[in-house]
């Protein structure tokens, strides 16, 4: 005789995926934080050179009336690492258990972008260093929208302030690549003069 037998039943709420890429896992922070504490929460991260070349980073969250600043920093990894130490350690940001798999934690210096932003990221860089020396800035502002291509806002200052170009997208490297289109004229006008200024030396 074959017995029946009614078998358990387990509902298991599934766990979140945790982000393959740095990044993406503060993204997910900034999410939290706008769903759980105040829909204003923002990441900014700026970089700037120095007078000898080395690339300065900076990171900023925001949300209500909480403000974190990490300056200075060397790498990209160390300016987001050090942000979430110091909001872990002055902030009680997870209401529960389950959502401390948002944290950006124990990220490796070589996993924070995907190869296609680092591209992309690494091309303003470049460029703008070719071209402003130790007087440029570049600020990128995330801030969750449902507008997709208003997440991401980018902006390139230089000169003493007196450029100004910007451009945003859904993701980093959609913001970049909106970046480096809209100040081509910049960078197409440098490289003219450069030429010219060369050609007349060789003239001489």
């Amino acid at each position: 005789m074959v017995q029946h037998r009614e078998e358990e039943t387990i509902i298991r709420t599934p766990a979140s995926e945790r982000p393959r890429y740095g990044w993406d896992a503060w993204l997910a922070i900034i999410g939290y934080l706008a769903e759980a504490h105040s829909p204003d929460a923002l990441l900014r991260l700026a970089l700037t050179s120095e007078g000898d070349g080395t690339i300065k980073w900076s990171a900023t969250v925001q949300w209500g009336n909480q403000t974190e600043v990490v300056h200075n920093s060397p790498s990209l990894s160390e300016a987001m690492i050090s942000l979430w130490r110091t909001v872990e350690a002055n902030h009680r940001l997870f209401n529960t258990p389950q959502d401390r798999l948002h944290s950006p934690a124990s990220y490796a210096a070589d996993i924070w972008l995907d190869e296609r932003s680092f591209n992309a990221l690494d091309s303003l860089v470049t460029i703008s260093q070719r071209l402003y020396q130790d007087d440029w800035h570049l600020v990128f502002v995330y801030q969750p929208s449902e507008l997709s291509y208003m997440r991401v806002q980018a902006r390139l200052l230089a000169c003493q302030y007196t450029i100004y170009k910007g451009g945003r997208g859904a993701t980093l490297r959609e913001a970049c690549q909106s970046l480096y289109h809209n100040a081509m004229d910049l960078f197409t006008a440098h490289f003219k003069r450069t030429s010219d200024n060369n050609n007349h030396e060789e003239k001489r």
